[in-house]
């Protein structure tokens, strides 16, 4: 797949907590190694609910997670998926609050669970490990408001645009075509399943992308940028 990072500022749409383990002393990994948990998870289990208080941190080893909350009438609205690396819920742990989002698997995933008492450990014992969450967090806010331009003042099709480019990114790693339902597809824009149907076949027709066996490859990334009218 194209690495779109020369092409499109990628990163305000990126949450990048995969960095916050890196350089950890070897004190910290002893002690993640000992307490840690691995789970199995299929694809479409929750990892927690909206409103659940937090007893411990995710940190996603394989596979991918989307993260979503629940409004009016039970309508989703997904506002991340996350990737390899990346640490699932510690914002809620930090603030001493319920989880404010749902959290479930996209696919199957194998993630190690972090209890509480150990993440606290980790960030009184490592001042950079501390320093990471807070850079990690005001990075995310950026994303967030960012996101939520988007939403505001971008047409379906844009947003349908923005989207691939996401995706693509987020599915680089498998080498395949996007694999995600229309369902959550529409909710992570804020869209109809309908609308978002109409612009795919659109897509099709123009040969931004092609579509098999429920899969979506971007053909032409140079246009699908310029349709989201971003850059």
């Amino acid at each position: 797949m194209v690495n779109i990072n020369s092409m499109f500022p990628y990163k305000r749409f990126k949450f990048k907590s995969e960095k916050i383990f890196e350089d950890l002393s070897d004190e910290c990994k002893g002690l993640i190694l000992r307490e840690k948990t691995t789970l199995k998870i299929p694809k479409g289990q929750s990892l927690f609910y909206e409103g659940m208080i937090p007893q411990g941190v995710f940190l996603l080893k394989k596979g991918k997670v989307k993260k979503f909350t629940t409004g009016l009438e039970g309508k989703m609205y997904i506002f991340q998926i996350s990737i390899k690396n990346e640490l699932i819920g510690y914002q809620a742990l930090m603030s001493k609050a319920s989880y404010p989002y749902s959290a479930s698997s996209l696919t199957d995933c194998e993630i190690d669970f972090i209890p509480k008492s150990t993440f606290m450990k980790l960030i009184d014992l490592d001042k950079l490990f501390g320093y990471r969450l807070l850079e990690v967090m005001a990075h995310e806010f950026g994303v967030f408001v960012n996101n939520m331009k988007i939403l505001s003042q971008h047409s379906v099709r844009e947003r349908v645009a923005l989207s691939l480019i996401e995706l693509n990114e987020c599915f680089s790693d498998i080498n395949e075509g996007i694999k995600i339902s229309r369902r959550d597809h529409s909710s992570m824009i804020g869209t109809s399943v309908e609308s978002l149907t109409r612009v795919l076949h659109d897509f099709k027709e123009e040969r931004i992308i092609k579509v098999e066996k429920g899969e979506i490859f971007v053909n032409d990334m140079k246009k699908l940028i310029k349709v989201s009218n971003y850059v």
